[in-house]
């Protein structure tokens, strides 16, 4: 079982990676991608808990900008899905 979470876990850091270099994702941009890919979905109080020291208004630019390249989908109000 460990295995297999640490193969998936190197699996979504590699496709993480590939899309950062190929979209010029900063580092909060590749956080909020990786969290998304292995919780389905993210919040801005989920990258504030994981950037703390960024801006509110960063955060939600930065969330912006993955919609405007089509890495993330808007659902609802407030929940950003992959």
């Amino acid at each position: 079982m460990v295995e297999a979470r640490e193969q998936s876990e190197q699996v979504i850091r590699s496709y993480v990676l590939d899309k950062q270099h190929e979209h010029g994702l900063n580092e909060r941009r590749a956080k909020a991608l990786s969290n998304l890919i292995q919780h389905g979905k993210i919040t801005i109080q989920n990258l504030e808990a994981f950037c703390p020291t960024a801006n509110l208004r960063s955060l939600r630019r930065d969330l912006k900008g993955m919609l405007d390249k089509n890495l993330v989908s808007a659902q609802g109000a407030t929940k950003w899905t992959n």
